[in-house]
C-alpha cells in the first residue's frame, strides 16, 4: 500500500485478464461485505456499521478513461472519501491497463490491513472465475468485539502498570534514522 496523505492509503492491484465490470463489482462487493469497517459511517461518538449488502459498491467504482493519469485519479478518488457519509473506500478501474486502484480512508485501514484486503480480493475473484459466487467468510472477530476487547484490556492492572513505560517511549524527539538529520533538499525519492 502506498500513501495518499494523512487521511487515506491506496494500493494498485492487477486484475485478471477478461474480468468485466460485473465481475469487478461482485469481487468488490464480497470484500466490502466481509469487512464491516468498509461499511462504516463516522458519527459523533464513533462508527456505525451498515449491514452486509448496505453499500452500493457499483457507485464507489469509477472507470478511468484510457491513458488517464493515475495521480489525478488517485487525488480525485481520495477527495471523494467522506467518512460522515459512509464513504470509506473508492475504487478506480483502469480497464485499458487491467489495474484497479483501491483508496481507503485511514480511519479504517493501516499497513497491516492490506495483507488481509488484497488476498481477499484474489479469493473473491477465484470464486467468480470458477463460476461460483464472490463470497467470503465472515471474519472470526468482529470490529465491535475487537474494539470492546481493547477497552477491557486497557484497564487491566497489567496494562495500567505499563503506562509509565509507554509514556516514556513517546517523550522527546524522534531518534535519527541515519547518521544525520533528514535534509529535504537532499533526501528525496530520487536519492533513495
Amino acid at each position: 500500500g502506498g500513501g495518499v496523505g494523512r487521511f487515506a492509503m491506496s494500493a494498485v492491484v492487477e486484475l485478471p485478464a477478461g474480468i468485466d465490470r460485473a465481475g469487478v463489482v461482485a469481487v468488490l462487493g464480497a470484500v466490502v461485505d466481509r469487512h464491516e469497517v468498509l461499511r462504516a459511517r463516522l458519527v459523533a461518538d464513533g462508527l456505525v456499521v451498515g449491514g452486509r449488502g448496505s453499500v452500493d459498491v457499483a457507485g464507489l467504482l469509477s472507470v478511468a478513461a484510457a491513458g488517464a493519469d493515475v495521480q489525478e485519479e488517485l487525488d480525485r478518488a481520495a477527495g471523494l472519501l467522506d467518512p460522515s457519509a459512509g464513504v470509506m473506500v473508492r475504487f478506480v478501474w483502469f480497464a485499458d491497463a487491467g489495474r484497479l486502484l483501491v483508496v481507503v480512508h485511514h480511519l479504517v485501514v493501516d499497513g497491516v490491513s492490506w495483507r488481509i484486503l488484497l488476498p481477499d480480493l484474489a479469493q473473491a475473484w477465484a470464486g467468480v472465475r470458477s463460476g461460483g459466487v464472490a463470497e467470503l467468510e465472515a471474519p472470526v472477530t468482529s470490529v465491535r468485539r475487537w474494539s470492546h476487547a481493547l477497552v477491557e484490556d486497557a484497564v487491566r492492572p497489567e496494562r495500567v502498570a505499563e503506562l509509565a513505560w509507554w509514556s516514556s517511549v513517546v517523550e522527546g524527539p524522534d531518534p535519527l534514522l541515519g547518521s544525520r538529520a533528514l535534509d529535504p533538499a537532499r533526501d528525496t525519492q530520487a536519492t533513495v
